[in-house]
């Protein structure tokens, strides 16, 4: 006799964006034929990561990257009323700067060591829950940090958020994507594959079905040629490190382990790689459901 649709969720071998029956298994993630959802296998393997410096000197300052973001923040949720809302907020790099632009706004995170440095060193609301969110909640954004949730800690925090954001209030979300050309391509060099600390890897179609069924409707698809840029750069210089993002590592995340010889080939490979990343990155703009990241305006319904 064979499964039932029942048996298929008891084991949890049903997507649990669209309910379909039917994923395989594709180098740690289970694959959902129908929304092409990424779920990963085997969660014990998942872990916290901190990825920015815990110092008020990198706080201060802003890579194209930030910029990019804060960009986004001031074009669709500048208001001079209301509580706003960082979800993964790590450092608290971004909430801190966004107070130029935002009447109030608070970080969600979950790790100690960020939750620490935020209020102690930076002055910060942060809060663990959203359900320690009190007050309506007027906007937020999600600059890669759905993707690391847990399924049940991603559902419930999306649920919550959308009981406690007005009516009209904007949500800025930006994941990657897992059916960009880049993923196509480079497979496990694809810069933003992290297995196993991402937890999710969304494609359109998927991170639209999540965001809908919690009342969250598209407003806009945003080309982001900074991520694009800056993905294609380090999946081409992937192809000759046997460590995975080994300059990101090294210079956004200090990774103590040296490798001299590994240092030399990257800064010759570097600027040939750059140019070829961002010069694709305006091709790929193009194609903005198939770019390396989704970066996508949500108005709470």
């Amino acid at each position: 006799m064979g499964k039932t649709n029942e048996d298929c969720k008891v084991m949890g071998l049903n997507c649990f964006i669209c309910d379909a029956n039917k994923r395989f298994e594709r180098d740690g993630y289970l694959v959902c034929n129908d929304c092409g959802h990424e779920e990963l296998i085997d969660w014990t393997k998942q872990s916290f990561i901190i990825n920015d410096p815990l110092n008020k000197k990198d706080i201060l300052k802003l890579t194209s990257l930030d910029n990019f973001k804060l960009s986004i923040i001031k074009k669709f949720c500048y208001r001079d009323i209301g509580n706003f809302i960082d979800i993964g907020s790590s450092s608290g790099k971004l909430v801190f700067h966004a107070r130029k632009y935002l009447h109030k706004v608070s970080g969600l995170e979950v790790t100690d060591e960020c939750i620490n440095f935020s209020k102690n060193t930076l002055g910060l609301s942060i809060i663990k829950d959203i359900c320690e969110h009190n007050e309506n909640i007027h906007g937020g954004f999600a600059f890669h940090s759905l993707e690391h949730f847990p399924r049940k800690e991603l559902v419930d925090t999306l649920s919550e958020l959308s009981s406690k954001m007005i009516q009209g209030g904007m949500l800025v979300v930006s994941v990657p994507n897992a059916d960009s050309f880049q993923y196509k391509i480079f497979g496990k060099n694809f810069s933003y594959y992290d297995h196993p600390n991402h937890t999710h890897q969304f494609s359109y179609q998927s991170l639209n079905q999540l965001m809908t069924s919690n009342r969250f409707n598209q407003i806009k698809l945003l080309k982001s040629f900074q991520y694009n840029g800056f993905s294609l750069t380090q999946s081409l210089l992937n192809l000759f490190n046997e460590e995975h993002n080994y300059v990101y590592y090294r210079l956004k995340r200090k990774n103590k382990n040296k490798n001299l010889f590994a240092d030399f080939i990257n800064i010759v490979l570097l600027p040939i790689c750059a140019l070829i990343g961002y010069t694709f990155a305006i091709f790929e703009g193009l194609f903005p459901k198939r770019q390396s990241v989704l970066t996508i305006i949500y108005a709470k319904q």
